[in-house]
């Protein structure tokens, strides 16, 4: 309690590797229907959110900012973790601290499939047998607190275990639907 901020006063604030991670899956088949769901989740990590480097840094950079800035310290009396805005970086909101650390949990739904298996009637004549003709839809949605575009991050790509946990500006990602035919010929 020197009031000097020093090497000693360095503590581990988290950790970018998972505690629990998984998936579930099923498929329920009734009448030629055939309904197949994929949920994978995984937590207990903290991700260093390096986005609000620029977004959330007082005003510092020209990058677009936050809504969160709107809560900043404005004036005596105000109570917020938000520093207050300064051109000249001199509030300290772009300093590098556990500020920027969010919570990695989540729980997404990764896949839904509904198919039917259409009946040999229908598709005697065209050389498909079991054909199934099926919607999907992958990366639906992300039940998550955290800010950022994905929870799922590694900005330095999978290979790299020095950027583990960081989120620069990740690409999210895309959430496609499928409608197709499948059988065998």
């Amino acid at each position: 309690m020197d009031g000097a901020i020093t090497d000693a006063d360095r503590v581990s604030v988290g950790n970018p590797q998972p505690t629990y991670w998984g998936g579930i899956t099923n498929t329920f088949t009734w009448h030629g229907f055939d309904l197949r769901g994929f949920v994978q989740y995984s937590g207990g990590n903290k991700i260093f959110d390096a986005m609000r480097l620029f977004a959330d840094d007082g005003g510092y950079a020209y990058d677009n900012k936050f809504i969160d800035v709107l809560r900043r310290w404005q004036k005596p009396g105000d109570v917020t973790d938000e520093p207050r805005a300064s051109f000249d970086g001199t509030s300290g909101a772009r300093q590098i601290s556990s500020r920027w650390l969010e919570s990695g949990s989540y729980v997404r739904i990764q896949e839904i499939t509904l198919g039917y298996k259409l009946p040999a009637r229908l598709t005697r004549n065209t050389g498909m047998n079991n054909a199934r003709v099926f919607v999907s839809g992958h990366n639906l949605h992300t039940f998550t607190g955290y800010h950022g575009y994905n929870p799922d991050v590694n900005s330095n790509g999978s290979s790299s275990s020095l950027g583990l946990g960081t989120d620069f500006y990740a690409y999210p990602l895309a959430r496609t639907f499928q409608v197709g035919i499948s059988s065998e010929w």
